[in-house]
């Protein structure tokens, strides 16, 4: 298995850095963000990209914030080129574009249970059906699972996003 060459290179080197400035081994990282220490070793050597919440673990545990962890070169104190960053702080910042996609995701929840509530109803209420309307039956209830998934899903990154923290400009740092 080939090492994916498209993540920072600094993000691997980040982690390792800070563990071996608490003096921690890998397993004692593993074990204090409750990751494996496989998964600690992939992503020091850059074979693995941590996903959000695993990013947001180890930020808390190094104390450090995620922007840091992916963005600074913290050996060095570098930051990577600003065209190159991630703006947290705009999606941040947009707080009403959030609570209108919160307020969709509450709406959408209420008509997936309402029209899987109205199934279950109407296929309680058949009798002898056939094998091609129970085929379609075992669609519908499948794509109702994947669809309370995927909502569940949008709830936990928003819920996720509010703990993210933006980078805070510098005062008089004109540009």
């Amino acid at each position: 298995m080939s090492c994916r060459s498209d993540l920072p290179e600094f993000l691997g080197a980040n982690i390792r850095h800070l563990r071996r400035g608490k003096g921690w081994s890998q397993e004692e990282l593993a074990r204090q963000t409750g990751l494996t220490r496989g998964r600690i070793a992939s992503y020091e050597s850059g074979c693995a990209e941590p996903p959000l919440r695993s990013l947001f673990s180890l930020a808390e545990v190094l104390e450090v914030s995620v922007w840091d962890l992916v963005c600074t070169d913290l050996q060095r104190g570098e930051l990577i080129a600003p065209e190159k960053r991630f703006s947290f702080s705009a999606i941040l910042n947009n707080q009403a574009r959030i609570q209108a996609l919160q307020q969709e995701a509450l709406e959408l929840e209420k008509v997936i249970e309402s029209l899987f509530k109205c199934h279950c109803y109407k296929v309680n209420n058949l009798r002898n059906v056939p094998d091609d309307l129970m085929s379609l039956r075992h669609d519908f209830e499948q794509l109702h699972s994947m669809s309370c998934r995927l909502l569940d899903i949008h709830k936990e990154i928003m819920s996720l996003m509010s703990f993210v923290q933006a980078p805070v400009e510098q005062e008089g740092g004109g540009a």
